[in-house]
Parts: C-alpha cells; structure tokens; sequence
C-alpha cells in the first residue's frame, strides 16, 4: 500500500503515526511471512530480513530505504521517522544476530556455510554438498553489493579434489586446477637469502592461507600476508588477485587510511583487505590496530555523529600488506605476518587482461574452491580434538596448517 492511501481520512498530526505503525507491521507480519528483524546489540547495528527474496538487510543503508521507498512509495522526509519506528520495534524483539559477509564455519556441528553473495547459501559437511536458502540453520550473510555473485551448479560438482587425504602436490600440479593456474603459478616468488622459504614451500603456504580465509570463525588469530619485492614484481598483483577470486572485479587494492578512524572503519567493514605499498614508517597506532584485527582483539571507536555512543568491533577481516622494503621494527607485528618474497617480473603481461581471465573462469574456480573446502571440512571432522604445539603467535592459523599434513611428490 502507498502512502498517500494511508494519508486519507487521517488528521495531519496522526498521518505519520498512522504510516509507521502500518509499515512495521505489514513488515513483521507472520501470517504472510513477509519479514524478521534482528539487532546486533554490539555493533548497534539493526538488519531486516526479507524472507521472500532472503535478503538482510542493514538498516542503514541506501537498500533498506530503496527497498522502503518502492514497496510502500513513502515520502523522503517521512522515511527516517519510519526506519527508527522500525529499529524500536526491532530493539524490543530481541531478535540477536551476527550477520556474515563471506563465510561462517561452525564448529559445533563441522558445517561450512558459504554465500553465493546472491542470498543462496553452499553448505558443507564433509560428505554432501547442500545449496539452501539464505538464513538456513539460522546463518545469515549480509548483502553486499560490492560482492559479485558466482553460479555454481549445485546437482554437477565435477572439480579436481586435492585434498581428499591431505594437500596433494602432485594431484594439484596436474594441470587441471584452476587455482594453481590463476594463484600459484602467477606468483613470481624467490628465495635468494639463508632463511627464505623455498620457492615451492612459498606457493604451498599460500594455497593453505586462500583455503584458510573461508574458516575465519575459527582462527580467533588470523596472520598477516606480506607481499615483499622490487617494482615490477607482481606482490600487489597475487594479493588483488585473491580479493578477485573471492568477491569479483569490484575488489581493488586500497592505500592505507591516513585517519586512524578511517582505518578502523575499513577494517570493521570488510573481510578481506589489501593495502598497497606500505614502504613509509608505519605511525605505532597504525600497527595496534593491525595487531588487533590480526588477534581477534576488540576495536573500540564513536558512532558517527555521536559525541558518547561507542561501538565495539571484533573484525572479521584478512589483512594482505605489500611492501618494496618492509619498514616494521616491532617484533609482536612481524611475527604476525606470513611472508612471501617476489622478485621482477620478466616478461610482464597486461594486469587487466590477467583479471579479466580470472573473471571469465570464476564460476569454475569456486566449484573447485567448494570441492576442495569440502574435503577441508572432512578433515577437520577427524581432528577435533587435534591441538598441536606451536611456535608462532598465530598458535590457531598455526594448527589450522598443520591439519593439511599430506602433500605427495614435494
């Protein structure tokens, strides 16, 4: 119903009154299963979930008031008087959520829960591959427009699996994988120097470290990629080529935020960042705060326009750093950091036709991806009890790379 219908034979004081108590409740109206509300009490955050098209939605953004304004045709200068009339009722609900952006792996049950960013969800548990709704099991991912969709049959998995047993080198070297083919083999690594990584032992941590990034809920620690090398020799092109994978061609490389609230906003937001050419002293708030998100720590920063509010952000994200000459004097961030060495490329080809082929095959790629994570679920089944000695202060990333024990032929 539009607004101006609601307006008739209503006196002007009662006319909003009238239009925010029917829009609340034709939204949470359970007899024609139109919608839930939730509140992440935390962040302060408030979502909608539409339960036709299996979409939530932040309250606070331009698809919230874009999906108000087309369904019921209100007024601008009514719509924030609806969406607080809306938050309100939502708040006295006590509907709690943690809404995810990528994926979510419980622990509990050993279920991997992986968006299509197109509210479908893949789910995992080691045997069957299940594609469900958006909210099956109660997982929610937010909608991002930022995420391009991927479209995988669900009934026709037919990708190399190399980690059935274990990581299998050969198995993944075959020449089918299409990961090999647009990650590894694309990583111009060296290992010139007495305590460098060789160069195959570089190409092995990385593929272990892509595969991790979809078991962000149980790597309460999450290292830091460091890409090191001379212009020209692919560092910023391997660690954007992962965002590509992940989330589509939107994704780019940023600078990173001169603003320490800046900073702290981008990390909260995103999953997965790659901050470009980090060659200058890096300020001492700047790495807290790369300590904390590589922790799993809390950042605390004021709610926008707020003078007391504060919010408390446990980032989600994966930090990917690169660097001509890394420039990091503290011990505790260093040893934070997984570090791959690239030297220059020889025969460099067009950045924009090396993504452009990533883009074409992605929908292969995360059927490979899904395969692959599947049998990582499996394995993970088998070792719940699994608590290997570590030595590095990533003790959860650590043991999460020590799970893969087998790779044949290396």
């Amino acid at each position: 119903m539009k607004e101006e219908n609601l307006n008739q034979g209503h006196s002007k004081d009662k006319r909003l009154e009238v239009i925010c108590n029917f829009i609340s409740s034709n939204l949470f109206d359970e007899t024609i299963g139109a919608g839930k509300g939730f509140y992440n009490p935390e962040l302060k955050v408030f979502f909608f979930f539409d339960k036709k098209e299996k979409i939530l939605m932040d309250l606070d953004s331009i698809d919230f008031y874009c999906f108000i304004r087309d369904r019921y045709g209100i007024q601008r200068k009514d719509y924030d008087e609806v969406r607080d009339d809306i938050k309100t009722k939502i708040w006295a609900s006590r509907n709690r959520i943690e809404a995810h952006l990528c994926s979510y792996f419980d622990k509990r049950q050993n279920i991997l829960y992986l968006s299509d960013y197109n509210n479908k969800i893949f789910k995992l548990d080691g045997e069957k591959i299940e594609y469900v709704d958006n909210g099956t099991d109660g997982i929610f991912f937010e909608f991002n427009t930022e995420y391009t969709p991927y479209y995988v049959d669900p009934e026709n998995f037919e990708s190399l699996d190399y980690f059935q047993n274990g990581f299998d080198w050969k198995q993944f070297n075959c020449g089918k994988s299409l990961i090999h083919k647009y990650l590894s083999s694309r990583a111009n690594f060296h290992s010139e120097g007495g305590k460098k990584l060789r160069v195959d032992e570089q190409k092995f941590l990385l593929i272990i470290y892509f595969y991790s990034l979809f078991f962000e809920s149980i790597l309460s620690d999450k290292p830091i990629a460091c890409f090191i090398g001379r212009k020209a020799s692919g560092k910023s092109f391997i660690a954007t080529s992962i965002g590509k994978i992940l989330f589509g061609d939107r994704f780019q490389s940023r600078h990173c935020p001169d603003k320490l609230n800046d900073l702290r906003t981008v990390i909260g937001e995103n999953y997965f960042l790659v901050f470009d050419n980090l060659d200058h002293w890096v300020k001492h708030e700047v790495m807290d705060t790369f300590c904390i998100a590589a922790t799993g720590g809390t950042i605390e920063k004021r709610k926008l326009y707020t003078d007391h509010e504060v919010i408390k952000i446990r980032p989600q994200v994966f930090l990917s750093i690169t660097s001509r000459e890394a420039k990091f004097k503290r011990d505790d961030l260093v040893s934070r950091m997984l570090l791959f060495n690239t030297t220059k490329v020889e025969r460099p080809k067009s950045k924009t036709y090396l993504f452009n082929t990533i883009e074409a095959d992605r929908n292969k790629i995360f059927e490979e991806i899904i395969v692959n994570l599947n049998s990582i679920v499996k394995l993970l089944q088998s070792k719940t009890d699994y608590c290997p000695d570590c030595i590095s202060r990533m003790s959860n990333s650590g043991a999460f790379r020590s799970l893969i024990p087998i790779y044949s032929g290396h």
